[in-house]
């Protein structure tokens, strides 16, 4: 991260500590038809949609729609992914073809929004956020209707849909400042957080009697509390 950008933060000593880490937060969809799933706003501690509480395995939040004194972040980027799929009852069965279809239908119809204080920043498609893991290649059934492709980015941590908006082009193109620093959308510890995944007409159909976990995760600088 350039210097110029960490002064205008912090004074790295006095609070905290810039760290590169992902804020992260995980939602379940099940036997029922999904418009939106929202996240970041139940913290460590609170269920999901599944009733299953959350732990550090599931999300990074510990205050709800915002990070919390003395966090802040620099947004870079965004990443989404099917991170499991379950049965949800005895006798039920996770075929491959309904783990792609979840992935694909997922893609297909979703659309990610992120804001800052009610306000939307961005609206963008899940077919064009990398997932950074999970799925990828082929996966094909016996019978040729049943093909399905993941292309949804090489599984690498590294790989996102990059955010940052070169500084030139905002100071000279369109000679905007807030929120943004050097690029990066900035969110400081107080600043409300919202972030929805949107289903197209008809919603997002969960596979009856099966669970399907979604993770998304911001990826950029944190200023983080240390000790």
């Amino acid at each position: 991260m350039p210097a110029n950008v960490a002064r205008q933060i912090i004074q790295e000593d006095l609070v905290g500590r810039v760290v590169r880490e992902p804020l992260y937060d995980t939602e379940t969809m099940a036997n029922a038809t999904f418009v939106e799933l929202t996240f970041f706003s139940r913290p460590q501690g609170q269920n999901m949609n599944s009733g299953l509480a959350k732990t550090n395995v599931h999300t990074n939040l510990t205050q709800a729609n915002q990070l919390g004194n003395p966090n802040s972040f620099l947004l870079m980027g965004f990443q989404v992914s099917m991170i499991d799929a379950y049965v949800t009852a005895s006798g039920a069965e996770l075929l491959p073809e309904d783990v792609a279809g979840m992935d694909r239908d997922l893609r297909a119809r979703g659309t990610l929004e992120f804001g800052l204080s009610g306000k939307t920043l961005f609206e963008i498609p899940l077919s064009e956020i990398p997932q950074g893991l999970g799925l990828t290649g082929t996966w094909q059934q016996d019978v040729a209707a049943d093909a399905y492709i993941h292309s949804y980015g090489v599984p690498m941590p590294n790989n996102y849909y990059n955010a940052r908006i070169p500084q030139r082009i905002l100071t000279k193109v369109f000679k905007a400042s807030s929120p943004m620093i050097a690029g990066y959308v900035f969110v400081n510890s107080s600043t409300p957080i919202t972030c929805k995944i949107r289903f197209g007409a008809g919603g997002y159909v969960a596979v009856a009697l099966n669970t399907t976990v979604i993770q998304v995760r911001l990826i950029g600088v944190r200023l983080k509390a240390i000790g």
